[in-house]
């Protein structure tokens, strides 16, 4: 019993594949990378006098909202 499989759809199968992997890769780093812009440019807002902050017990940073003017 010979099983054949045309060279077309082994290599299309194969660029699917790989297109689906990078995605994912792709997906999950991104989402981890504007975690991270987030938290910089929060902390270099801080550290720099932009905004004003405090820091909680648990090491997070609570921004203080301004007062607006009537």
């Amino acid at each position: 019993m010979n099983f054949y499989i045309e060279p077309f759809w082994v290599a299309f199968a194969c660029v699917g594949l790989s297109a689906l992997t990078g995605y994912l890769i792709a997906r999950t780093n991104h989402d981890a990378d504007n975690e991270r812009a987030i938290e910089d440019t929060i902390t270099y807002l801080c550290k720099e006098g932009y905004i004003k902050h405090r820091h909680l017990s648990d090491g997070e940073i609570e921004i203080i909202p301004l007062e607006a003017e009537l």
